[in-house]
């Protein structure tokens, strides 16, 4: 029998109000993927993380004064110049 683990130090967040249909939901991808519930609801989380991100980022990209106004080229060097500013964090 697996038993949960408690990593010290480490922050907990807990979800209260779940409904049940989501909930299982939740145990039905976990058994799926041979893992727990929590590790479903981690991955969700880095995906959202990692979308809202790069929807950031791409809203940097259109509120470029030059827009989509510009040449292919000046958006290229804008892109990579936003990448180059990222990378550099």
């Amino acid at each position: 029998m697996l038993e949960a683990c408690y990593i010290p130090n480490m922050p907990a967040i807990q979800v209260k109000n779940v409904p049940q249909e989501l909930h299982d939901q939740l145990r039905e991808i976990a058994e799926l993927q041979k893992c727990t519930i929590g590790d479903v609801i981690l991955e969700a989380i880095k995906q959202e993380i990692n979308r809202q991100k790069h929807t950031r980022w791409l809203d940097e990209v259109f509120a470029h004064p030059t827009g989509l106004k510009s040449t292919p080229e000046e958006r290229q060097a804008f892109i990579d110049e936003l990448r180059a500013e990222r990378d550099a964090r």
